[in-house]
């Protein structure tokens, strides 16, 4: 949703410059950006997950 509103509101600003529509187009990512991106998310929802188990561990049985 956000990521329409931006590109809406980009080709609307766009519209009115001399150069036309110039700014759209996103640049392609660079090889590996895209799978270390995504390491990145697994391991820090990984993470989580792990913090929040041992959390309701420690309610169930106190140390």
């Amino acid at each position: 949703m956000v990521n329409e509103l931006k590109l809406f509101l980009t080709g609307f600003a766009n519209g009115f410059r001399e150069d036309g529509y110039s700014n759209i187009v996103n640049p392609p990512k660079k090889f590996g950006e895209i799978a270390s991106s995504l390491n990145k998310k697994r391991i820090r929802n990984h993470n989580r997950l792990i913090k929040v188990i041992n959390e309701r561990t420690d309610n169930i049985s106190p140390r």
